[in-house]
């Protein structure tokens, strides 16, 4: 299983492409708040935006959200 890691207004999100997106401020782990996609493999932050690859999706599928 691989992590992959964004940082984003102090916190540090986490997917692995198996769980549920994470986030840690330091102290806490919870999960991501919003909509995200059940399962994430890749994470990038843009523009004030999640954007991250979902494994219950084609391959090429990109999902967005605020954050």
């Amino acid at each position: 299983m691989r992590y992959r890691f964004a940082v984003y207004n102090d916190l540090l999100h986490i997917t692995n492409g198996f769980d549920a997106p994470m986030t840690w401020d330091g102290t806490t782990f919870a999960n991501m708040a919003g909509s995200p996609p059940a399962t994430g493999r890749v994470i990038v932050m843009h523009a004030n935006r999640a954007f991250m690859t979902a494994t219950a999706v084609p391959s090429r599928a990109v999902l967005f959200g605020d954050q």
